[in-house]
């Protein structure tokens, strides 16, 4: 369930608790706001996030794995992990 970043809008928020994989370049470019990767275990692919200039915060379960360059170019300011 990984939407391309194509078909995203400005400014929302995505809560993925459930989701234990986001895919190479899922949300590059978007314009997400916050994102909730709360399951344990989670792997985020490199550049998932990359490039999304109002990422402001995300929280991520507990033994996330960050894929190289997965939150780079953004404007992220907190990271909660839980």
């Amino acid at each position: 369930m990984i939407m391309h970043s194509s078909t995203l809008h400005e400014g929302f928020s995505i809560n993925l608790e459930n989701v234990i994989s986001v895919g190479q370049f899922a949300f590059a470019g978007s314009y997400i706001t916050t994102v909730n990767l709360t399951a344990d275990n989670v792997v985020i692919g490199d550049a998932a996030f990359n490039l999304c200039p109002n990422l402001s915060s995300a929280t991520l379960g507990k033994n996330a794995t960050i894929g190289n360059f997965a939150f780079a170019e953004s404007s992220i300011r907190r990271v909660e992990l839980l």
